[in-house]
């Protein structure tokens, strides 16, 4: 039998306010607990991982950008794309 939409709610806010705990706890440990974004610079999409979907490294791309874009990995390049 599936959860009814309470339970899920429920279940929903149980996390949050666990989510919520532990990046309090963390900041307070002295970590960073702001997620890194991926950044376009002067022609290179620089990522923080590589977990980053295709999708994301294209949406920070200029739209008037022509060109090869580098993705960057901290120093290493790690792909090329074509834009046109």
């Amino acid at each position: 039998m599936y959860p009814d939409r309470n339970q899920m709610q429920e279940v929903v806010d149980r996390v949050r306010r666990i989510e919520t705990r532990l990046t309090k706890y963390l900041k307070e440990q002295g970590f960073d607990t702001h997620p890194a974004r991926i950044t376009f610079d002067r022609g290179d999409v620089v990522v923080p991982s590589k977990d980053c979907s295709l999708r994301e490294i294209i949406s920070v791309n200029p739209e008037d950008w022509d060109g090869e874009v580098f993705i960057m990995l901290g120093p290493d390049h790690i792909a090329t794309l074509q834009v046109e």
